[in-house]
């Protein structure tokens, strides 16, 4: 959140709330700003009802004259009832704006560049939206209630001012004892308000520790090794010490809370007894009607009312629009790559070329780029394999490649178009990307080959890419073929399938895109021999007249590309085949006769 920015501030955050509740419902939005004028009316007219009757005990002549005073005290009364309870429903209820703000937060996750979502400040702004919006409809977080303090707010000061002008009529000191009482608790809610503000932000780190801690117990994958690496004492140990530290987090502002109520508990005393004084002996002296007693008797109560409203709702109004300012300094996250409108330039008789002219980058915060000065070409229908040991850059160049990151400097072309300069989406649609991590939808193997709505999908093009890849014998057993539903965790009927059979369904994914540029990072890393020699085969089948980068830390399956690149410590270190690079004695040849001799090794032993 930028500092000083008066956007986030409260009235900015005021007009931001209202006119996202006028989009979503005009009618209740206005209804709702009635609900200071009613919440004030109906306690008011409640006031006054004794009032009228005990006036119209001691003046009325006639049954009529009691009775329609009364009668209208009454019916005032009990439509200025009806309209608060309307409109406070209305404003307690904070379905709009949660479902604003929560269809805003998810809209923002879709749409946000790929690299912002690995940027740690980033991250920690979507930390702190996510928690400000967590509480949902049925607790509502501290953002989500800033339309309803406003309310309250303006309700409290509201009344103050009609409570106030009934009391001055005792006395203006009963009225400026209440004010000192009011400005004493005000510094002690204030005091607790510093506190608040720096607690939120460090507590936002502490839930997010203690939800990924959750939330490795119950996926798949570290369910395993928690269990067969004994992790349990571990991981509770870790949870209880972050449960830990959150509840003295929580104690220390539960202290301090505590605290501010002693002192109003404390001053409320002191200042109703003191006005409740002064009132009984205005009454025996004579100074007062029995009905003005009853009147400024309750005005008194319920003038404390109001100041507690006003002093709880000032303070959680603050701290409200700076949850709200936390929840928007994330939507207003500006995109780092905006697009122009320009669309690739692709021929029709040939792949498109990719160029990388002196590319380097750098993550955010990192202390040197991860990768340097790299340049190479990837020409029309050329099949490149990219090598090198973990760390080198690999993935990085990759995601390069993908548009994904931005060079922090260099440029990539495609056709001589700075990658820079294309819609992103049309760029996106001309890649097929195969990854080693393979993630699926909740879906129908149709949707999950698709990637499409199903009354999108081109059903025998989907059966066409399955046969291609060798998927066919597995989808034939499904209980419903194409149709049937993947994640059996998360949809009833739903099968899993093996990591062989993902990797057949992420090539038949390629396939059904076809689209000229092929991409392939680590797609046999989890793959056995065979598999391994499948997954070559396919990949001669899908790289056949495009454009293709390979990648790859086994060096033997980079003899079918027509150049290899080998990356090191975030550099080029050398380019060429196969043969070439292992004559060359270099980098390439090492890595090469070291992973040949650990093959063989295994094969004597085998023997």
């Amino acid at each position: 959140m930028k500092k000083g920015n008066s956007a986030y501030r409260l009235f900015g955050n005021m007009k931001y709330a209202f006119s996202l509740l006028m989009q979503d419902s005009p009618a209740d939005t206005l209804c709702m700003l009635l609900t200071p004028l009613t919440q004030v009316a109906a306690p008011y007219l409640a006031m006054m009802l004794p009032k009228v009757v005990l006036d119209a005990l001691e003046h009325a002549h006639t049954p009529a004259e009691f009775i329609i005073p009364v009668a209208l005290a009454s019916a005032a009364l009990t439509l200025a009832t009806l309209a608060n309870g309307y409109t406070l429903n209305l404003t307690l209820h904070h379905i709009g704006l949660y479902k604003i703000l929560t269809l805003k937060r998810y809209a923002k996750l879709m749409e946000m560049d790929y690299e912002q979502m690995e940027d740690p400040d980033v991250l920690r702004l979507m930390a702190e939206a996510r928690q400000e919006l967590q509480g949902g409809v049925a607790s509502p977080a501290l953002a989500l209630r800033f339309p309803t303090l406003l309310t309250q707010l303006v309700a409290g000061l509201l009344g103050f001012l009609v409570y106030g002008g009934v009391i001055t009529q005792l006395h203006p000191l009963v009225l400026a004892l209440m004010l000192f009482s009011a400005v004493i608790n005000a510094f002690a809610l204030a005091w607790v308000q510093r506190f608040e503000q720096g607690f939120y932000s460090r507590h936002a780190y502490t839930n997010q520790k203690l939800w990924n801690l959750l939330t490795w117990m119950q996926e798949k994958g570290y369910a395993k090794d928690i269990r067969l690496y004994s992790l349990t004492g571990w991981l509770d140990a870790m949870i209880r010490s972050v449960m830990k530290h959150s509840y003295r987090e929580c104690k220390s502002l539960g202290n301090r809370q505590m605290g501010a109520q002693l002192i109003n508990a404390l001053l409320i005393l002191l200042r109703d007894g003191l006005a409740y004084l002064y009132l009984i002996q205005q009454l025996l002296a004579g100074q007062l009607s029995l009905g003005d007693f009853v009147l400024i008797f309750a005005a008194i109560n319920g003038f404390a009312s109001w100041i507690s409203l006003i002093l709880e709702n000032g303070s959680l109004l603050l701290r409200s629009s700076w949850s709200l300012s936390k929840v928007r300094a994330f939507l207003d996250l500006p995109s780092r790559r905006y697009s122009t409108g320009v669309r690739p330039s692709l021929s029709q008789c040939s792949p498109p070329e990719i160029r990388f002219e002196d590319v380097s980058y750098r993550y955010p915060g990192a202390d040197k780029p991860a990768l340097e000065h790299i340049s190479f070409t990837l020409h029309p229908g050329e099949k490149i394999a990219l090598v090198g040991m973990n760390g080198a850059g690999k993935t990085t160049l990759v995601k390069l490649l993908c548009g994904l990151y931005t060079p922090t400097s260099g440029t990539i072309y495609l056709n001589g178009q700075d990658l820079q300069s294309l819609e992103p989406e049309s760029y996106i649609a001309l890649l097929a990307p195969v990854f080693q991590d393979i993630h699926i939808l909740p879906a129908s193997v149709a949707v999950n080959v698709s990637q499409a709505a199903p009354e999108k999908i081109d059903r025998a093009k989907v059966i066409r890419c399955i046969q291609q890849v060798g998927l066919q014998d597995v989808v034939d057993r499904l209980p419903k073929g194409i149709d049937t539903p993947l994640v059996a965790s998360l949809t009833p009927g739903a099968v899993d399938f093996s990591g062989g059979e993902l990797q057949k369904l992420a090539m038949a994914r390629a396939l059904y895109r076809d689209s000229p540029i092929l991409i392939l990072d680590e797609p046999t890393a989890a793959l056995d021999p065979l598999a391994e020699q499948e997954t070559y085969r396919q990949y001669h089948r899908l790289a056949e007249h495009k454009t293709s980068l390979y990648i790859s830390h086994r060096l033997a399956s980079t003899r079918f590309c027509d150049r290899i690149l080998l990356l090191e410590k975030g550099r080029l270190a050398q380019t060429g085949d196969h043969d070439t690079l292992l004559k060359a004695d270099g980098p390439y040849a090492s890595m090469y006769q070291l992973q040949s001799s650990y093959y063989q090794t295994q094969t004597t032993e085998a023997e």
